[in-house]
């Protein structure tokens, strides 16, 4: 997988008109893939993104990865519930 080129991984890490805000998404998806698929260290993922250190890299892949964790949560609890609701509906007529 190479990281040379434009595209959504080129730039700065920090979004935002003044320079603030967060790391863009598409850099933590990037650096998520190469963790996945690639031997490579934290350190050199952060260094070629340009997202900071690699222990910022860390937090931000943590944080990124526990909030997908919640987000499929959250769906299968709604959907748990919707299918008990459904069935208390069906069954109740």
């Amino acid at each position: 997988m190479a990281l040379r080129g434009g595209g959504a991984g080129s730039g700065g890490g920090q979004s935002g008109a003044d320079g603030g805000g967060g790391i863009d998404a598409g850099k933590v998806a990037i650096a998520q893939r190469l963790r996945r698929e690639r031997t490579v260290t934290l350190a050199s993922i952060a260094e070629r993104l340009q997202m900071g250190t690699k222990m910022h890299l860390a937090h931000l892949l943590y944080w990124h990865e526990r909030g997908r964790k919640k987000r499929h949560d959250t769906i299968d609890t709604l959907t748990s519930y919707l299918s008990r609701q459904v069935m208390r509906a069906l069954f109740k007529s």
